[in-house]
């Protein structure tokens, strides 16, 4: 791609993992590549995390921000390279523990989908993580909720579950997750559900066709 487009053609990696600095190690001009990496369903969630590499030039990482927020998109610069950045990372946290709450028995997989589309997936939606929580904490903020419930919180933490994706697990997920219902007619209910809270909160998503 490199030798085959122009010298100042910015080079967007959608990848949901890898760095820009390994991608960009057998580059000639590696300041010209960064990675720009959407949210499913890209085509409606406004997100995109714009990721620079040890050698991206920071008028790329410039460039690369204006182009995804003319899109319509909402380009979040990281300041670190991590693996799975941020977003994944967040999604990957939260099933872990889903994944461990079934393989316990706790709940079923369509319980934990209820639990948390009429709690935190409501909550999420207006206001992230750290909001909540100071919100939690009333006139004293997030020092007062974690100074009063930071105790609470670290004593889950040491209970959260560290599932392993064995065949068992694996079988037992899977089970749970068979649908009669379509696939695609699943992801055009969901699409459908997505615009409505967009347009809920006041945002237009960029291709609403669906």
């Amino acid at each position: 791609m490199e030798q085959a487009t122009r010298p100042d053609t910015l080079l967007l990696t959608s990848t949901s993992g890898i760095r820009a600095t390994d991608i960009a190690e057998a580059m000639k001009q590696p300041g010209r590549l960064v990675v720009g990496h959407p949210f499913n369903p890209p085509h409606l969630v406004p997100l995109v995390e714009v990721v620079p590499g040890e050698k991206t030039d920071p008028a790329t990482v410039e460039r690369a921000v204006a182009f995804y927020t003319a899109l319509g998109k909402k380009p979040q610069v990281l300041r670190k390279e991590v693996p799975g950045f941020v977003a994944n990372r967040l999604q990957a946290a939260l099933f872990r523990e889903a994944i461990s709450l079934v393989a316990r028995g706790v709940v079923t997989e369509s319980q934990l989908d209820d639990i948390v589309t009429s709690s935190i997936g409501l909550r999420w939606a207006v206001e992230g993580p750290f909001r909540t929580f100071a919100l939690g904490g009333g006139p004293g903020g997030l020092l007062h909720f974690l100074e009063h419930l930071g105790p609470g919180l670290q004593s889950l933490w040491d209970d959260l579950g560290t599932p392993t994706l064995d065949k068992p697990t694996v079988r037992l997920l899977s089970q749970q997750a068979v649908s009669d219902v379509p696939i695609d007619t699943l992801a055009a209910q969901r699409d459908r559900a997505q615009i409505k809270v967009m347009h809920a909160l006041g945002e237009t998503p960029h291709d609403a066709s669906t």
